[in-house]
């Protein structure tokens, strides 16, 4: 899901790229272009980030890319030209201003979009947090703590005891370039069968286990419930009966549908994947 991403010098190319964003700019890395030959202009985008991209080049729909992978578009003219790149899951979007020789091949990697996140700790005892299943530290106890370099967007945001199962998530918009900050609630929770936490009378508890290797989104009766990390858990309060599950495979066109019936005060462990 931070290192900083080095750039490129551009000086000694013939090609201009502005990062535009609300509010904010910066600039993308880059690799030195190859000779211009005859053919089409032709743009390498590398993305080394957590989420997936739809990629839009001037007004035309260019597929996406995945997490931590990359592809090639080519453009049919040189010049001028607008890269759109979008995720509506994070809310996330970007616009990228560039000039396309013809018969060029230029590389840009994605910049990472970041946010900071203040949590306000009063309790006696340490609290872990973790964004989209991914751990990001401890908040200490009885005083603030600063995450600097979160991911921003819209994210799920797990506050976790670290002396039993007490837990509470919520889905929270980190801004870009921007600062939220959280105050950690009461965590008390009753233990329930492996250990879980127990749901409030009469509702179900559903813990998700992504035992898989790519990051994905779980849906619940056609609700986004949030991205789950590889390795990563969540944990879903339900009213008894059969639900409808949907697991999207992040950066991929590609899902898994299940079914589950849970009974009133019932905690159920499912494991998704292979480990």
């Amino acid at each position: 899901m931070k290192a900083p991403t080095r750039t490129a010098s551009w000086a000694a190319i013939p090609a201009v790229l502005i990062l535009a964003l609300a509010l904010s700019s910066g600039c993308p890395s880059t690799s030195a272009p190859a000779p211009a030959t005859s053919g089409p202009a032709r743009l390498i985008i590398d993305n080394p980030g957590i989420d997936s991209w739809d990629l839009r080049l001037g007004q035309e729909a260019r597929g996406s890319v995945a997490p931590g992978a990359r592809t090639t578009l080519d453009a049919a003219a040189s010049g001028p030209i607008t890269l759109y790149l979008d995720n509506a899951r994070t809310g996330l979007s970007q616009r990228i201003d560039l000039v396309l020789r013809q018969g060029a091949t230029d590389a840009l990697t994605i910049p990472h979009l970041l946010s900071r996140l203040v949590v306000v700790n009063t309790h006696a005892e340490p609290v872990e947090v973790a964004i989209d299943g991914v751990l990001q530290g401890l908040a200490a106890p009885a005083t603030t703590t600063t995450f600097d370099g979160v991911p921003a967007g819209r994210r799920l945001v797990v506050l976790k005891s670290t002396r039993g199962p007490g837990a509470v998530r919520g889905e929270h918009v980190l801004p870009h370039n921007g600062v939220i900050s959280l105050t950690v609630p009461p965590l008390a929770a009753a233990i329930g069968p492996s250990d879980l936490p127990r749901p409030p009378e009469g509702s179900a508890l559903l813990r998700m286990r992504n035992q898989g290797r790519t990051a994905v989104t779980l849906f619940v009766d056609g609700q986004d419930r949030g991205l789950v990390a590889a390795g990563g858990v969540t944990d879903v309060i339900l009213p008894p009966g059969t639900h409808q599950l949907e697991v999207r495979i992040e950066g991929l066109d590609a899902h898994t549908e299940h079914s589950v019936t849970l009974r009133p005060n019932q905690v159920a462990e499912w494991a998704w994947g292979l480990p």
